[in-house]
């Protein structure tokens, strides 16, 4: 136990995005491009100059045409600006359902999916996409050419992709900035800041307006007319966590949850959410109660305009609402939404108040439960770990099951707050919205393009700690580095080298989270606490 090992500590760019830094007269030509060519360079410090990011933070891609570059719902933080050629983005779900289709039939085998699957994957990008006219006639699609720019809106959100793009011309070339490269560029820049900003606020209002259920079969030039009449607002701030830490957990107050509108104020747009997530509370008695929450492509103000339009009375809201963290929203007006979209809206003769309420997320019942996810924001876990202290007996199969696949070290804590019977447990969440990844230097921990789950590749993580401060739950702990034979890893300054380590939901796992499947007493489950369904299930199977 008392050996050591002296190493050389991990860096910054030890790892370049493209395997070895570009050539420099690459990077010259890149710096030429209109994305970039507003920066100064001298507003970047001498360890972190603009040509070092742009020679080991970027990389040039190579597609043919039907190359699909992406999927609509996988995971990236990459920036892409096309260099030559050009790429289409499939704009509607039928387009999505249609390409499903086409390789449905193209592939008959299951083990010609999986050989498919792996061969993209081995290559770095997904299979060639076959009669890509047909696709491209029959449904809409956005074409952008060379200098553009997409990927922005994953990148500044850390959502899932919003649409499947696909390489339009034979030798198409793009360049890729990863998310670590954009933070810097957009923290020293204020050129490149406002640019980037600005397309993500444009192109955010008809994205939001698309991948919004309520208008999921509205033609997008009906959607484009309706975002030329909006606005786009944002409220609380991306990096949210540390405001959430110092103000603490319990009652919303302005800190950390900015009030966008109060009950009974009169309502002149009507909201969908765009990212983040956002409070629904009432009066009751002299202060307020939960009544559920808004998420991603819900809306408000619906109702609202629905009885107004019955009782011919004023459009007040029904609910106060706040921004949880951050929220990003549409602000259609109320004049836009009924000449343009509610004559396109199907059965909009029959529209009754009830299609706006399934839009309203844990809406219902107030209760204890309710305010113990929002207060907590375990609303943005979407694997959290709930353990049931009536079932369980303290036998730790779960934390040695743990440890067992994972070097000898678990990779939660059987310990966190606690609901009545119910313990979450402090173990990672793969969160929504992963604020864990914001100011990682090298990106070493990132999403699972596929799964969308966070984790952390240990031959990046240069032990900084800034996602273990970062993360809201206290789930990320650092780690002494050992090697095989136990030796501690010490660096260049003598002390001990630290790296990263969390829940990975044993994603090198095919039978799922070791945790869940050692327990004896069927008292752990890996669940996304909104999944309230899944959760009663669980806990009514127990009784």
């Amino acid at each position: 136990m008392g050996q050591v090992q002296l190493v050389r500590r991990p860096r910054r760019w030890d790892q370049p995005l493209a395997g070895d830094p570009l050539r420099q007269d690459l990077v010259d030509q890149i710096l030429c491009l209109p994305v970039l060519s507003g920066i100064d360079a001298r507003d970047f410090p001498d360890d972190l100059s603009l040509r070092d990011i742009i020679t080991n933070d970027s990389r040039i891609l190579k597609f043919t045409r039907g190359d699909i570059l992406y999927r609509k719902g996988s995971f990236g933080t990459s920036l892409y600006t096309i260099l030559s050629g050009s790429v289409r983005g499939l704009l509607t779900s039928e387009g999505e359902d249609a390409l499903k289709r086409h390789e449905a039939t193209t592939w008959k085998s299951p083990l010609h999916n999986w050989f498919r699957r792996s061969s993209a994957k081995a290559g770095g990008t997904e299979p060639r996409l076959n009669k890509t006219d047909r696709l491209v006639a029959k449904y809409p699609t956005l074409q952008l050419g060379s200098n553009g720019i997409f990927g922005e809106l994953e990148a500044l959100t850390r959502s899932a992709r919003t649409a499947t793009v696909f390489a339009d011309t034979d030798n198409t070339l793009l360049l890729e900035i990863r998310w670590p490269g954009i933070r810097d560029l957009r923290h020293w820049s204020d050129a490149f800041r406002n640019y980037v900003d600005g397309l993500y606020r444009q192109r955010a209002l008809e994205n939001g307006l698309r991948q919004c259920p309520l208008f999921d079969r509205i033609d997008p030039e009906t959607l484009k007319i309706v975002a030329e009449s909006s606005h786009f607002k944002s409220f609380g701030r991306f990096g949210w966590t540390h405001d959430f830490k110092r103000a603490g957990n319990g009652a919303p107050d302005a800190g950390h949850e900015p009030v966008i509108l109060e009950q009974g104020d009169y309502l002149d747009d009507v909201l969908v959410i765009g990212a983040g997530f956002a409070r629904l509370s009432e009066t009751f008695n002299r202060g307020e109660q939960t009544v559920g929450y808004l998420e991603r492509g819900a809306v408000f103000g619906l109702t609202e305009f629905l009885q107004s339009r019955r009782n011919k009375s004023p459009r007040c809201a029904l609910h106060s609402l706040r921004a949880i963290g951050y929220l990003d929203a549409i602000a259609i007006p109320m004049k836009v939404f009924e000449a343009v979209l509610l004559p396109a809206l199907p059965h909009a003769g029959r529209f009754r108040p009830s299609i706006a309420e399934q839009c309203l997320n844990g809406a219902g019942t107030p209760g204890p439960m309710l305010d113990f996810s929002l207060d907590n924001r375990f609303i943005n876990g979407t694997r959290a770990m709930v353990i049931d202290r009536d079932r369980c007996v303290n036998c730790d199969d779960c934390v040695r099951a743990c440890a067992a696949t994972h070097d000898n070290i678990p990779r939660f804590v059987r310990h966190g707050p606690t609901h009545n019977n119910l313990i979450i447990a402090n173990a990672c969440m793969h969160c929504i919205d992963p604020v864990c990844l914001i100011d990682c230097p090298t990106g070493a921990i990132h999403r699972n393009s596929d799964t969308g789950s966070v984790v952390i590749d240990d031959a990046t993580c240069v032990g900084c700690g800034t996602c273990s401060a970062a993360c809201p739950y206290g789930n990320i702990q650092m780690e002494e580095v050992r090697n095989s034979d136990g030796a501690f890893h010490i660096g260049e300054d003598g002390a001990h080298v630290l790296r990263a380590t969390k829940c990975d939901f044993c994603v090198t796992q095919s039978g799922g989270p070791a945790c869940q499947r050692a327990c004896p007493h069927d008292a752990l489950i890996r669940v996304d606490i909104k999944d309230s369904r899944t959760l009663a299930d669980w806990l009514k199977h127990a009784r």
